[in-house]
């Protein structure tokens, strides 16, 4: 959870699902920011360190681009604008 708050520090929850379906291991994070839908990484592998670590880089990803979506949408902040007025 320590390193999904370096990249959206507003994430209230997470929650981690394993899974073991014959001989695959699957693990599932659900990452819930308040006032947001929740976002929802799968991960598989031959053993549960491996399909936590392919979840987490998914979800990482996942994180960083809404994050970064909302940023893009944000008008400029005051100082920009002070300063294109010069």
């Amino acid at each position: 959870m320590e390193r999904l708050r370096r990249v959206e520090p507003r994430a209230a929850r997470a929650e981690i699902i394993f899974q073991e379906e014959r001989h695959l291991k699957l693990a599932e994070g659900i990452v819930v920011v308040d006032g947001e839908e929740p976002t929802v990484a799968r991960g598989e592998g031959s053993d549960f360190r491996a399909a936590l670590d392919q979840m987490s880089d998914r979800l990482r990803r996942m994180l960083r681009r809404r994050r970064e979506r909302v940023r893009d949408h944000q008008g400029p902040s005051a100082s920009e604008v002070a300063s294109s007025d010069v």
